[in-house]
């Protein structure tokens, strides 16, 4: 079954780290670079034309925003990701999607805060030696700030397998 998520694409930030993407598993799944409105969304068989209406509608009124990424942070040994600069933004994003469908809370509800971010490594601690995660990080300290325009939201699905994921609608931001 497919796993759905909103997510707002920073490709210009991708196409900056994309040599650095492959320490992310999410994105061989064919997840561009992103930071996460939310995840896990709504099951495939409801993301009817009334539901994708009510989405349009919510983002439309959220205006476009610039992002800057000026640091990275680790959460734990396993995840290394570009935190923007001013996060408000996005976290307005999630509320009101979260607002409006209060039976799909942010990763399952698993989190008390959502912290707004741009995955660089997962897994890191498995998949990678001390050095080379702070070889990536160094990488990455050397290209900062990195700089991106948040003017849309993808409606994602797709498997926790290769290649998987496609878009199944873009919702563009300030519309109204």
């Amino acid at each position: 079954m497919d796993i759905t998520a909103l997510l707002v694409p920073m490709t210009a930030v991708g196409k900056d780290i994309e040599d650095l993407r492959h320490l992310d598993p999410a994105a061989g799944f064919g997840l561009p670079a992103h930071v996460t409105v939310l995840y896990p969304f709504g099951p495939v068989d409801l993301l009817d034309e009334a539901l994708r209406s009510e989405l349009r509608r919510v983002f439309a009124a959220e205006a476009t925003f610039e992002v800057e990424f000026r640091r990275s942070q680790w959460f734990g040994d396993d995840v290394l990701f570009l935190a923007p600069e001013d996060p408000r933004s996005f976290v307005a994003l999630t509320e009101a999607v979260a607002s409006a469908y209060p039976q799909w809370q942010p990763y399952g509800g698993t989190f008390e805060t959502v912290i707004p971010h741009l995955t660089v490594i997962t897994e890191a601690s498995r998949l990678l030696s001390s050095d080379e995660c702070r070889a990536a990080e160094a990488t990455l300290a050397g290209r900062l700030p990195l700089r991106d325009v948040a003017d849309r939201v993808l409606l994602m699905a797709g498997k926790l397998e290769p290649n998987s994921w496609r878009v199944l609608e873009e919702f563009r931001l300030g519309l109204t």
